[in-house]
């Protein structure tokens, strides 16, 4: 799936989880924003390989993205951090998906994309692994 940007958010918990936010555009710049129990706060950037902007494409494609419901987000469990993911397509339209990980219903791939966008974007060293959800 190719994308004008990926926004990619971790919500809070009743616990450390980590709380940060990315934005990714196509040419590969990342904002970050880092909230809650990550390693950096606040605003930095980095910038990521065009072959990692088209794994994170193929990433969406295996998740069958565009299908997803816009929320899981009953509540099974309480207390459990959640995801929000927002595709701006290059002909402008917007493709959201929340996550609540308390959701049990929610498909397994949907998990796998988050943690396929955390590898592929390297956010583990600005989190860093006092909290790091290997989802």
């Amino acid at each position: 799936m190719r994308f004008k940007t990926l926004e990619f958010r971790r919500h809070e918990c009743y616990g450390p989880c980590p709380v940060y936010s990315i934005k990714v555009h196509s040419n590969g710049f990342v904002e970050w924003h880092g909230e809650m129990f990550v390693k950096i706060f606040g605003e930095t950037s980095w910038q990521i390989s065009a072959q990692a902007v088209e794994d994170l494409g193929q990433a969406l494609d295996d998740a069958s993205f565009a299908q997803l419901k816009e929320k899981y987000d009953d509540y099974c469990m309480t207390d459990m951090s959640a995801c929000t993911i927002a595709v701006e397509l290059p002909d402008g339209k917007i493709l959201t998906v929340y996550h609540y990980h308390g959701h049990f219903d929610a498909p397994k791939k949907l998990d796998v994309l988050e943690a396929a966008i955390d590898s592929i974007v390297g956010t583990k060293s600005y989190v860093g692994d006092k909290g790091f959800l290997d989802a």
